[in-house]
C-alpha cells in the first residue's frame, strides 16, 4: 500500500478549503487553559483523519486519564485512524502512557517521548545533508511516521571549518544528489564555499518513495507549505 501523505491543517484552514486534501490531520487539540482535559477539539472531520495534540499551551495538573478519556471519545466518535501527541516539552510522560494504553487506535510519539515505548514514533524531518536511510534506522523495530517540509540549508567552509545555517530557498539549484535527495548549488570565493542545498517538491516525492521502502507508514507536511504542491 502506497505511503499515505498527510496534510496537517487548522480548523480555519479547513473551513475555507474545498475540496480538502485526500488525507487531513487536525491541528491541533490542546490542554485546556481553565480545566483538567482538553480544549480545541473539531466537531468533525473527514473520516481516516488523523487528530494532533500539541503542548503549545503547557500541561499544568492536567488528568492524564481524562485527557486520554476525551482523546479516545474523539477519535471513536469522528472516526480517526490515529492520533498525534505531538510534544515538544518535558512533562507529559503520564499522558503519553496513558493515551498509548487507552486509545483504540494508534498513537503516535515525537522523539523525545519514544524511547521505552514501543508505539509509533514520529520522525523530524529528513536533514538535507544527511542521508534518508540512516536518519530512518535511528529507532529499529518501530513504526514510524514522517514529518516532511521543503528543507534548506547552506553549508559554508573556510580555512577554518565549516558552519551551518538555515537557507533561503531562492535562485537556481543546477545539480542533484540522489543519496540525499536535494539538489544543490556551489557559490565560490577566495575566503570560503558556499553550498546551498534544498529540497524540492519532486525530491520530497523521491524521499517519500524511499521512506516506504525502509518501512515509513506515513508522512505529515503543513498544509500551509505543502498544500499547493
Amino acid at each position: 500500500m502506497a505511503l499515505r501523505q498527510y496534510l496537517a491543517m487548522t480548523a480555519t484552514e479547513m473551513e475555507h478549503t474545498h475540496p480538502l486534501p485526500p488525507a487531513v490531520a487536525y491541528m491541533a487539540c490542546h490542554f485546556s487553559p481553565y480545566g483538567l482535559g482538553l480544549a480545541g477539539c473539531p466537531t468533525q472531520l473527514p473520516p481516516d483523519s488523523l487528530l494532533i495534540l500539541n503542548d503549545r499551551m503547557p500541561i499544568h495538573r492536567h488528568d492524564p486519564a481524562q485527557v486520554a478519556r476525551e482523546l479516545a471519545e474523539l477519535t471513536r466518535r469522528l472516526g480517526c485512524c490515529g492520533v498525534l501527541l505531538d510534544f515538544q516539552r518535558p512533562g507529559s510522560e503520564e499522558v503519553v502512557g496513558a493515551a498509548v494504553d487507552t486509545l483504540e487506535c494508534p498513537v503516535c510519539v515525537t522523539e523525545g517521548y519514544a524511547h521505552g515505548l514501543s508505539c509509533p514514533v514520529l520522525l523530524n524531518p529528513v536533514p538535507v545533508d544527511v542521508c534518508p536511510e540512516d536518519w530512518f534506522a535511528r529507532f529499529p523495530d518501530r513504526q514510524l511516521w514522517l514529518e516532511v517540509g521543503l528543507e534548506a540549508k547552506t553549508v559554508t567552509v573556510t580555512a577554518s571549518g565549516a558552519g551551518e545555517a538555515d537557507a533561503d530557498a531562492a535562485g537556481d539549484f543546477p545539480h542533484f544528489d540522489s543519496r540525499l535527495c536535494c539538489h544543490y548549488r556551489i557559490d565560490a570565493t577566495e575566503q570560503a564555499a558556499v553550498f546551498t542545498l534544498k529540497r524540492t517538491a519532486e525530491d520530497l516525492s523521491k524521499l517519500l518513495s524511499r521512506a516506504e521502502e525502509y518501512g515509513v507508514l506515513l508522512s505529515i507536511g503543513l498544509f500551509q507549505e505543502l498544500g499547493g504542491l
